[in-house]
């Protein structure tokens, strides 16, 4: 009897090519899509995660055509949903694609018989955007949104809110969880830099850190919640938090990367920018004006399904950050300095 098969959407993204891997790894046979067959830059990586050259294979696949998901699901015992638009400066389109790129697998999966169970990527910031009463945010919180709410936070939002509409009125087509993730540091396996990297590389660039809070999970950790939540029925009908419970400062975010790549030849941004330069950066710059809307704002999270209903203790992420610029610096992302040593 052949192993179950799981389709994994942007099987060649950040966190795609990770849960590929622990699939993988665990015996599973997977089908990952791909928005085009021809871009071997995009699938080989990932093709190379499957030794034995058989338990993998690709689609072509694209969120915003309807027709290209019915045979990508055909056969398989489950989805994971992760592809998603994270454009660092989001549109209408972002928020346009994530919804009905959405709509258009999971109607799809409801007309597939073999299908038992789908596994949703959503974000954190589809809970956490405009609550700023200071008190631990859970699963039952849903990020409040208006006209002025960042793009990519909408489309999180609306995306994952039009999942659950659709999920009620197609009851018993599937069993359904969502997993919430932080941002998503940690080792890349694929040979492009993604959003989650350009951003700690632009830090890295900056001459000082702005003092706004990040709300991190290792990538590791996120790939192995949407497993455990496939496998595990317990999870059934929830929305997981996946990250870290306490916010960090971005310079405690970085103080692993002082300590391993400083003797290695690296400069690291230790210094704080005041918030007033933010702030007043924010009438010429959209960047500026979105880490100005963070400042002062201290987020904390209840991670208790993530911990005991799916086994996963999250990692330090300073360690995960460390991980992450490594695996930059040896696919060329960031160049190697003369006192340049490797990873341990």
């Amino acid at each position: 009897m052949s192993s179950p098969l799981v389709l994994v959407t942007g099987a060649s993204g950040y966190l795609g090519a990770h849960c590929v891997k622990v699939l993988l790894d665990k015996g599973y046979r997977v089908r990952g899509t791909v928005r085009s067959l021809k871009n071997t830059k995009k699938i080989d990586p990932v093709k190379a995660l499957d030794s034995s050259g058989t338990k993998i294979e690709f689609v072509e696949a694209d969120l915003t055509t309807k027709e290209s998901w019915p045979k990508a699901v055909s056969g398989c015992d489950y989805v994971l949903h992760v592809a998603s638009p994270f454009p660092l400066a989001g549109t209408q389109e972002t928020i346009d694609t994530a919804i009905a790129g959405t709509k258009n697998v999971l109607e799809a999966c409801a007309n597939e018989n073999t299908l038992k169970k789908v596994v949703l990527t959503s974000s954190l910031v589809a809970i956490f955007e405009g609550h700023v009463d200071g008190r631990r945010l859970t699963e039952n919180d849903w990020s409040i949104l208006n006209d002025k709410t960042d793009a990519y936070y909408t489309s999180k939002t609306l995306a994952e809110k039009a999942a659950w509409e659709f999920v009620e009125e197609h009851k018993n087509k599937f069993r359904f969880t969502v997993v919430n993730p932080g941002f998503i540091v940690g080792p890349t396996l694929t040979d492009e830099l993604g959003s989650s990297a350009e951003v700690i590389k632009k830090l890295m660039e900056a001459p000082a850190l702005p003092k706004m809070r990040f709300i991190c999970v290792d990538v590791r950790d996120v790939a192995m919640a949407h497993i455990a939540a496939m496998e595990n029925q317990e999870s059934d009908g929830m929305r997981i938090i996946c990250a870290e419970a306490d916010s960090r400062l971005a310079s405690e975010l970085f103080e692993k990367l002082t300590e391993e790549f400083e003797s290695q030849g690296y400069c690291i941004p230790t210094r704080s920018i005041p918030d007033w330069i933010v702030k007043f950066g924010a009438n010429f710059s959209d960047q500026f004006a979105k880490i100005a809307g963070r400042l002062g704002i201290e987020l904390n999270f209840d991670n208790s399904r993530l911990r005991e209903i799916l086994k996963i203790d999250p990692n330090d992420t300073r360690k995960a950050v460390v991980d992450m610029v490594y695996t930059m610096i040896e696919k060329g992302f960031i160049k190697k300095t003369t006192k340049y040593r490797g990873p341990k």
